[in-house]
């Protein structure tokens, strides 16, 4: 009787593949709504109409939901993260504003006589890469969005 073996690259493939872990977001998930932009809104910028979620250095989740556009590009958003023991972050919201600049949302994150603190999210073809970047702290993170419906269900 001859044993029939599995190749030893799928062997190996299944003992080194990092096992999935569910990953829940619990950043707060205010009560708004994503822009309608009017005819009025260039095409560029009504792209932007829309509500990200990701994850910064695959640590803290967050949520942006751009809620108003205007012609020139301004935007209002509401900025949404979770908690990380790590980085000593809770669950927290906030109102912020931004532009959009060549394909790219920018948010101020800056708090009330805080240090300066942007995130950004360019547009790559296919979706959406973040940063964000707080100099004085010396912090900076990347992360790749997704595209989410809103309000997450």
């Amino acid at each position: 009787m001859k044993l029939r073996t599995l190749p030893t690259a799928l062997i190996l493939s299944a003992m080194l593949s990092p096992v999935a872990q569910a990953r829940t977001c619990d950043a707060p998930k205010p009560n708004v709504s994503v822009a309608q932009p009017g005819a009025e809104v260039p095409e560029t910028f009504r792209g932007f109409a829309l509500a990200l979620s990701g994850w910064w250095a695959d640590e803290l989740c967050h949520y942006v939901v751009v809620t108003d556009i205007a012609t020139d590009g301004t935007v209002k958003a509401v900025y949404s993260w979770g908690s990380s023991e790590l980085w000593g972050y809770k669950p927290k919201s906030m109102d912020t504003q931004g532009k959009i600049e060549k394909n790219v949302l920018v948010l101020d994150l800056a708090r009330p006589a805080g240090d300066p603190v942007t995130a950004t999210y360019a547009w790559t073809g296919s979706g959406f890469n973040g940063t964000f970047l707080r100099p004085e702290k010396r912090i900076k993170s990347t992360a790749s969005m997704e595209r989410i419906e809103w309000p997450p269900g």
